[in-house]
């Protein structure tokens, strides 16, 4: 799997070449066994309480797979993301098409992007003081939206294991795991 990058044309030399590494980065993880083990064997755990005041009930349960998944099965979803194809090309070139401005941004607020763009905005605060890691974690994260997955704009309890924030921390804690060992 390739990550080809395109920059808004404010962007500078180290910038570039900051988001020219992750790139390549992300290929070597995307390409890895360990990411595609990963996907396939995604499962979490949601716990739910019912009933009122004096009979309240909890019950823990393992949900196979990942929430707001568009109906895919966690198979389904590792293909998906392979075969590169995006809501506004939907051509399988097995590639992310990832074009990035960076922003002022707000606090708080890592990127932002919609499937109805092929620009990713990126906060320049956390542009400037990411990790390698994390730089990849977010730029997978917004990427997986222009591949149409989503999740709430609310934090619920399971915002976590969305595609976007579930398989966008996989590609942190994975290049973050290559970066310290050399591999994966």
């Amino acid at each position: 799997m390739k990550v080809r990058l395109s920059f808004d044309s404010s962007m500078n030399e180290a910038q570039k070449a900051k988001f020219t590494y992750c790139a390549g980065l992300m290929e070597k993880v995307l390409s890895s066994d360990k990411f595609k083990q990963s996907i396939l064997s995604h499962k979490y755990k949601v716990t739910k309480t019912t009933g009122s005041f004096l009979w309240k009930k909890t019950v823990t349960s393992t949900v196979v797979g990942f929430a707001w998944n568009g109906g895919k099965t966690r198979q389904q979803v590792y293909d998906f993301i392979q075969s590169g194809a995006e809501s506004l090309d939907k051509t399988k070139d097995g590639e992310c098409d990832i074009s990035i401005i960076i922003e002022k941004g707000r606090a708080g607020v890592l990127g932002r992007t919609n499937p109805s763009t092929k620009w990713q905005w990126i906060s320049k605060w956390f542009f400037d003081s990411a990790t390698p890691a994390e730089l990849c974690g977010n730029l997978m994260h917004e990427w997986l939206h222009k591949q149409g997955f989503s999740h709430s704009g609310d934090k619920t309890t399971e915002r976590p294991y969305t595609v976007p924030y579930a398989v966008g921390y996989l590609m942190r804690d994975l290049v973050q795991l290559y970066l310290s060992s050399g591999r994966i």
